[in-house]
């Protein structure tokens, strides 16, 4: 699988994908997705007032 727009012309074997990424894909007609949501951090965003 390779995405030509990015220059990517590396194999599928190398590509490393997230299952909670994909699940729509995978489980799309199962119902609720079985692994929970995958929530992103930004870390620049990650203060240490944002704790106290």
């Amino acid at each position: 699988m390779t995405d030509p727009e990015r220059h990517d012309f590396s194999n599928i074997r190398n590509k490393v994908y997230d299952r909670e990424e994909l699940q729509g894909v995978l489980f799309g007609s199962a119902g609720p997705p079985p692994y929970p949501l995958l929530q992103r951090i930004d870390k620049q965003a990650m203060t240490l007032e944002k704790f106290l």
